[in-house]
């Protein structure tokens, strides 16, 4: 962060028609991986008269198709697909609001409770209380195998969800067996960023998959 901001306070300093001002901050919006950071160079290059698409450069996806395993319409999540779920059993209180304060955001709740004390909302170890064992079990990623290929891409400064979660997957998937999983980290890439960080990865896997040439795999961990 501290080396972007001081080159990109060199940039700015160049008079707006010098040759290698526009390269410089291009360079700096590529290696930039702060939100407001990375909005700052581009308003600085909007102004030298290179506007920067910033949904392409964050390679937000605009159209898709979705497969869910429930439906989550206004924020029901496993309420829709587990009516039976009493989460009493395990949060507190303040566990309770919590729970549906995530229903109704994102990112949000993660970033408020980050560092709080689990004892403050959990009452109960969801993982030894039933139902719930069995349901979050069910729903974890690689305990079921399959034949499509993964790719799995992973910034390794992710402040949402540890890099370390990824290998516990690859891990999980080498237990059980039956998967072709490619695992990928990108060093400096947050949770957000990785997304442009692996772009190229992330077409040329596609790429290669709709030519028929077979997935690649990352070797299992010792």
């Amino acid at each position: 962060f501290e080396a972007v901001a001081a080159t990109f306070d060199k940039a700015k300093a160049l008079p707006t028609d010098a040759a290698d001002a526009r390269a410089q901050l291009l360079k700096l919006l590529d290696a930039a991986r702060d939100v407001a950071q990375t909005e700052a160079i581009a308003k600085e290059l909007e102004r030298r008269g290179r506007p920067v698409d910033l949904v392409k450069h964050y390679a937000f996806v605009t159209s898709w198709y979705l497969a869910g395993g429930f439906d989550n319409t206004d924020g029901k999540g496993f309420h829709a697909a587990y009516p039976e779920l009493d989460l009493s059993q395990v949060l507190t209180a303040k566990g309770l609001a919590a729970a549906d304060e995530a229903g109704r955001s994102c990112f949000e709740t993660v970033d408020r409770l980050r560092g709080a004390n689990p004892d403050d909302y959990l009452k109960a170890d969801p993982g030894t209380v039933e139902p719930f064992a069995t349901f979050l079990e069910e729903n974890t990623p690689g305990n079921i195998a399959t034949t499509v290929p993964i790719f799995v891409y992973h910034g390794d400064q992710d402040e949402q969800i540890p890099v370390v979660a990824s290998l516990l997957l690859l891990q999980r998937v080498c237990r059980v067996g039956g998967f072709t999983v490619l695992r990928r980290t990108y060093a400096g890439a947050s949770h957000v960023g990785v997304i442009a960080a692996a772009t190229a990865d992330i077409d040329r896997w596609i790429s290669d998959r709709l030519a028929g040439t077979p997935p690649p795999t990352t070797a299992c961990p010792r």
